[in-house]
């Protein structure tokens, strides 16, 4: 983590850093999306926003946009229910204790 320059706090890593780090990392040659975001914590949020919303820039059929929206939709519901970081999967097994 850096170091503010005008507070003194910790500053988390630009997410092109953390993401860098999770690559470069011993593990799964495949990750899922919730791995992905438990791994990039708090800065899990932007990252998946901005995945799901640069697929519905590419120029697909017409109707598909409906369907990448919905993970935007889960993930803005998310945020803005005020969980810590994004959770993807709905199986039993997803949920961690």
């Amino acid at each position: 983590m850096a170091i503010d320059a005008h507070s003194n706090h910790p500053r988390p890593l630009p997410l092109s850093q953390r993401l860098a780090e999770i690559v470069a990392a011993d593990g799964p040659d495949r990750l899922t999306f919730t791995d992905l975001a438990a791994q990039l914590h708090g800065r899990a949020w932007g990252g998946l926003l901005l995945i799901f919303a640069a697929i519905n820039l590419l120029p697909l059929p017409p109707g598909t946009s409906v369907f990448f929206a919905i993970p935007i939709l889960i993930v803005s519901a998310q945020m803005v229910a005020g969980r810590e970081s994004p959770r993807l999967n709905t199986t039993r097994e997803g949920v961690r204790q």
